[in-house]
């Protein structure tokens, strides 16, 4: 038993199994783009930790740039995952062609606005 002013803590001793930690970690970070032309897009990064790092940092990361309604299964798929293994993340996408579909409906929109006197 620790006890403080500040805090209370009781710890018992219990035959819990622990899991084993695996080597690699996952985490997604997001970042920001100024850019309007990617307003339809999640962008960021991987960061890929290894425990066997003392130093607290990334070994590695991978950035990413996909759709707004791809970024939620994605996040699901590799944030907070471990592996025993390091894992290959590869992107392939033509991220132009998102880019001008969004465009067109972005001025689609615009027009359509602007005619219905908004």
């Amino acid at each position: 038993m620790i006890q403080s002013d500040k805090f209370f803590l009781e710890v018992k001793k219990r035959n819990y199994k622990m899991k084993k930690e695996k080597r690699f970690f996952y985490s997604v970070v997001e970042e920001f783009s100024f850019n309007r032309d990617y307003d339809a897009f999640r962008m960021g990064r991987v960061e890929i930790h290894d425990s066997h790092e003392k130093s607290g940092y990334p070994i590695d990361e991978a950035r990413f740039i996909i759709p707004n309604e791809l970024f939620p299964a994605f996040r699901e798929w590799i944030d907070f995952k471990e592996s025993d293994n390091p894992i290959m993340i590869r992107f392939e996408m033509d991220v132009n062609k998102f880019v001008d579909a969004n465009k067109k409906k972005m001025s689609d929109k615009k027009r359509t606005n602007k005619n219905s006197g908004q």
